[in-house]
């Protein structure tokens, strides 16, 4: 009985450590979208240096509408599947 009531809190304690990660991870204003917002806005700064004001190479973690400012014409990424 001890070893099935250790296993079973070591079970619990697992999925509780997930959770906190996940939660440091991938929440709103987590580890992972301020690391990204901090690469990004430097890259834009020295993009919009070169490329005139207002150009942004990279968007922002959790913006809902990025834009493509590529200048391939070729639409690559740009692919209608309906």
């Amino acid at each position: 009985m001890n070893e099935f009531v250790k296993k079973i809190f070591l079970i619990i304690a697992v999925l509780v450590f997930v959770f906190i990660g996940w939660q440091i991870m991938f929440n709103d204003g987590g580890f992972l979208q301020t690391s990204y917002n901090a690469i990004a806005v430097e890259i834009n700064k020295n993009w919009a240096n070169t490329h005139g004001e207002g150009e942004e190479l990279l968007s922002r973690y959790g913006e809902p509408e990025a834009q493509n400012n590529s200048n391939s014409g070729s639409g690559g990424f740009d692919i209608n599947v309906n």
